[in-house]
């Protein structure tokens, strides 16, 4: 942060030290020299400030933070049920709605009815949940 501003009263204490006040006369060859070789080192000094403190931060996009989903769904929210096909583990949605952190973000596609002895109830099929990111009850 401080390099700039030294670099600015270096540069510009050398144009003055450069333009000092002299008698007029006509520039000869080698004056013109000189200037043109004082211009040149400062040049490539200012070249070689710049690309050192140059990180290439300009040039980068800025990451944008993004809240984080949780994906993970309690285990409280998982329920076994008998179907004649075999076993079906589902996620009870008010339960997983309570138990996440962004609920609009749960897959509606994955929404069943399943029957409970409370009556029918709507829950999220646990392999569509996996395939959607999920993890059932910690695992």
């Amino acid at each position: 942060m401080i390099r700039k501003p030294l670099c600015l009263a270096l540069a510009g204490a050398l144009a003055l030290v450069a333009a000092g006040p002299v008698p007029a006369r006509a520039a000869s060859e080698q004056d013109i020299a000189r200037m043109l070789a004082g211009l040149a080192a400062l040049a490539i000094v200012g070249k070689a400030l710049s690309d050192a403190t140059d990180d290439g931060a300009r040039d980068r996009p800025k990451r944008v933070q993004r809240p984080q989903h949780d994906k993970t769904v309690a285990p409280r929210c998982l329920r076994t049920f008998e179907r004649q096909d075999g076993l079906r583990r589902v996620v009870m949605k008010r339960c997983t709605q309570r138990s996440v952190g962004r609920p609009d973000l749960l897959p509606r596609e994955c929404l069943v009815r399943v029957r409970t002895a409370n009556g029918p109830r709507r829950a999220y099929g646990g392999r569509c949940m996996r395939q959607h990111g999920y993890r059932l009850g910690g695992t």
